[in-house]
């Protein structure tokens, strides 16, 4: 037996054990592996008794299912019932079982009266006579690989998404503007198919992608970001009396190094594209710490404080300034970055993110 059958045979015991722990409810692997006429196969038929009364469930075993895999069982499925003439088998209830499942996925199956199973205890049996519904969170592993999406270069991917708006892109182009290789962007941008977070036109090569449900992408975003260990902040005091002068100062000392690279953020950055806070005491700065930097900071006389800061620093890699623009003379990063770091900011900073995300995000798209 091959490792991926092995596999296949400890989900559905898995999934069966399940079942029996089930007050009045019983079930029974009864035939594996069955093949219809025109080619298309299942891995197993079990039969499941609710209250003595027998239904059979024609399963599919997966290891991860994400709503473009579910959407392919359907239609697995479906080719699979055309080729088959007993009717006992095209009768049974279409069921999948697997390692772990998506919350999209699990709503395409419902969608298609498609039973499922997966190891985080997540159960849906549609069945006549009776309803079987356990709906709990996706298991780790499923979580760890749906959250990489938003760290290191595939992060950068997604931005660059985000940058092109509603313009489709192609994997070079990505690629480019997020300055990470063409295999990273590729396979960021699978994971994004598979969770149905991107539209597609074409195929091969020039095959193009934009976002598809970018307020959704953001609500996972920030999730991720609420139960990431914080970033660190380095904090100055400069001893300058208004806002403005310590925005002109910094862009005047930050710009005349060649090689630093830098763009605000937070509430100075979101205040120019949709004012909400009467004043403002400290401003944030997204930095590629480079040598020129000390002696900017040493220009603008700023002194590290553990309290009374009125200058934050962010380090960021040189690469992830991606959709930082110019506007009213202060170099910004992009919408969606202010957006994020606003989330994490403290104070009233979260109430300017909502601003920010109603008034700025939501009308891009």
């Amino acid at each position: 037996m091959s490792e991926f059958d092995r596999h296949d045979r400890e989900l559905i015991e898995e999934f069966i054990e399940a079942i029996d722990a089930i007050p009045d409810v019983h079930a029974l692997l009864i035939d594996r592996e069955i093949t219809a006429d025109n080619g298309a196969r299942a891995d197993g038929l079990v039969e499941m008794h609710v209250n003595n009364e027998p239904h059979l469930l024609l399963i599919e075993a997966k290891k991860q299912i994400f709503p473009r895999d579910a959407r392919q069982i359907v239609w697995r499925t479906e080719k699979f019932i055309r080729g088959v003439d007993d009717p006992t088998v095209t009768t049974a209830i279409p069921f999948v079982v697997a390692e772990a499942l998506s919350p999209g996925a699990r709503e395409v199956l419902r969608e298609e009266k498609i039973g499922y199973y997966d190891s985080g205890g997540s159960l849906y049996v549609p069945i006549t006579g009776a309803y079987i519904y356990i709906d709990k969170p996706a298991p780790k592993q499923m979580k760890k690989q749906s959250l990489a999406v938003f760290k290191g270069a595939r992060s950068r991917v997604l931005k660059a998404l985000f940058h092109k708006g509603r313009e489709p892109t192609n994997v070079k182009e990505l690629g480019s503007l997020a300055k990470v290789s063409a295999a990273t962007a590729s396979k960021t941008l699978q994971e994004l198919e598979r969770r149905e977070w991107v539209e597609t036109e074409g195929s091969g090569p020039n095959k193009l992608r934009r976002l598809r449900y970018p307020m959704e992408i953001l609500d996972a975003w920030t999730g991720f970001l609420a139960n990431e260990k914080p970033t660190t902040l380095r904090r100055y005091y400069v001893p300058i009396s208004s806002m403005d002068s310590l925005v002109f100062a910094i862009e005047t000392e930050f710009s005349a190094c060649r090689d630093l690279r830098y763009a605000l953020t937070g509430e100075i950055a979101a205040q120019t594209y949709a004012p909400y806070l009467t004043s403002i005491s400290t401003v944030h700065c997204r930095i590629s710490s480079h040598n020129e930097e000390h002696d900017a900071l040493a220009s603008l006389d700023a002194r590290p404080v553990t309290e009374g800061w009125n200058l934050v620093l962010i380090d960021t890699s040189s690469h992830d300034f991606i959709g930082a623009t110019v506007a009213q003379g202060m170099r910004l990063v992009s919408p969606l970055q202010i957006y994020l770091d606003l989330f994490l900011a403290r104070g009233r900073a979260k109430e300017l993110a909502i601003e920010f995300r109603e008034k700025v995000l939501l009308p891009q798209w």
